[in-house]
C-alpha cells in the first residue's frame, strides 16, 4: 500500500470532482490517499511523506491557478524521484493548446512530472454569471464549440480519469515500469 497525494486547485468544481474520483479509484486499489485543496494547505504540511503524487488544476483564461503553481514550486523537490502526474483540466483537452498550457505550467514551476494528462472539463453555462456566460459563448462561437447557453456541456471522459488512477496504481504495485507521457480523454470546446 502506498500513500498518495492528490493536490488540486478547482475554480468551478470540476477539478475537485476529478480529484475525488481519482482518490476513490486509488483507494479501491488499496492505497491510502490524501486529497488536498491547494488554496488551504495546513500549516506544517510536508509532501515528503508520500510515495506518489497527482497534481490537478484547471485552465482559466490560459493559465492554471496561482495556488497550484505556488504549491508545486514549494514542494517540487519532494516530488523528485516519485511517480507523479500532472492532470490539466480544460475545455481544450483534445487540442494542442491544452498541451501548451500544461507545458507552460511545468516550466513556470520548474517541475517535470512523470506524466502529463489533459482532461476535459465542463462548460457550465447555467452556473455562470450573465457576463461570464456571454464571454464563454463568444469564445465557444469563435472556436466552433457549443453555444447553447440553456444547458451545461460535459467534456470530462470519466473512463480516462479512472484509467489515470489505474495506471498510477499499476506503477505503485510494480505491474508497470516507467511512465508514458501523453494525453488522455476529453474533447474540449
Amino acid at each position: 500500500m502506498a500513500d498518495v497525494l492528490i493536490a488540486y486547485a478547482s475554480t468551478e468544481g470540476r477539478t475537485a470532482e476529478i480529484a475525488t474520483q481519482l482518490a476513490e479509484r486509488l483507494r479501491g486499489h488499496g492505497h491510502a490517499v490524501t486529497v488536498l485543496d491547494t488554496r488551504s494547505v495546513p500549516r506544517g504540511f510536508s509532501a515528503g511523506r508520500f510515495h506518489a503524487a497527482i497534481v490537478a488544476g484547471s485552465v482559466h483564461y490560459g493559465r492554471h491557478q496561482s495556488s497550484l503553481r505556488k504549491f508545486v514550486q514549494r514542494h517540487r523537490e519532494a516530488f523528485e524521484g516519485l511517480p507523479t502526474v500532472f492532470a490539466s483540466v480544460s475545455l481544450s483537452a483534445g487540442h494542442p493548446e491544452a498541451t501548451r498550457h500544461a507545458e507552460r505550467f511545468a516550466a513556470e514551476t520548474g517541475w517535470q512530472p512523470g506524466e502529463i494528462v489533459n482532461l476535459g472539463g465542463v462548460l457550465a453555462y447555467t452556473r455562470y454569471s450573465f457576463l461570464k456566460r456571454l464571454l464563454m459563448r463568444s469564445i465557444m462561437n469563435r472556436k466552433g464549440g457549443p453555444t447553447n447557453t440553456k444547458r451545461d456541456w460535459e467534456f470530462t471522459d470519466w473512463r480516462a480519469v479512472e484509467s489515470l488512477a489505474d495506471r498510477l496504481a499499476a506503477r505503485l504495485e510494480g505491474r508497470e515500469t516507467g511512465s508514458a507521457e501523453g494525453q488522455a480523454g476529453g474533447a474540449g470546446g
